[in-house]
């Protein structure tokens, strides 16, 4: 059987695969993660994801019309924790007053 180090590294490995596809830019697999993990209401994961949109091009705009957008398709309380995170790193990264 594979150890945990070995599985995690073998998944590390696979997301770099997948991020640098061509089909869709980087940008829009940044859009497409923050809305599966606020779907999911997954903030640990969420920051360092607006993190790396803001670096692949995101605006500030764009992010709040992503989670706006997922407050209709996932709820609420999940849209809302994904404001309080992006909030948070929007602040740490001066976009935000």
């Amino acid at each position: 059987t594979q150890g945990v180090s070995s599985a995690a590294s073998d998944v590390y490995k696979r997301q770099g695969k997948v991020w640098s596809r061509t089909g869709i830019d980087r940008k829009q697999r940044s859009i497409l993660n923050i809305a599966m993990l606020t779907a999911l209401n997954r903030p640990a994961q969420l920051r360092s994801h607006i993190e790396g949109a803001l670096t692949n091009g995101c605006t500030v705009d764009e992010l709040r019309e992503i989670l706006l957008h997922t407050a209709v398709y996932c709820g609420l309380p999940a849209s809302l924790d994904a404001f309080r995170v992006a909030e948070e790193v929007l602040r740490a990264r001066k976009l935000l007053d």
